[in-house]
């Protein structure tokens, strides 16, 4: 099983993630890019601003960077579609 190493809080070093759990999308701030895996480290998504537009409901990992920091965080999309 993917261990992504997460974080057990939202508030890392500047960056800010919300809302989570999202129904739409999420919104972060601080970070330079980010990557959206499934549990099983499948990379869905990638960008710079919103997130999670079209993920299915479900709990995936968030994976930030911003400068040389890399952080991991666990996110849920809570809509049904």
């Amino acid at each position: 099983m993917f261990d992504p190493g997460l974080e057990e809080t939202q508030d890392v070093q500047g960056l800010s993630v919300y809302p989570n759990p999202f129904t739409e999308e999420m919104q972060i701030n601080g970070a330079g890019e980010y990557a959206i895996y499934n549990m099983e480290g499948v990379q869905l998504e990638k960008g710079d601003c919103k997130v999670g537009k079209n993920l299915p409901v479900g709990m995936y990992v968030l994976e930030l960077r911003a400068s040389n920091n890399v952080k991991r965080l666990k996110i849920s999309n809570h809509c049904n579609r």
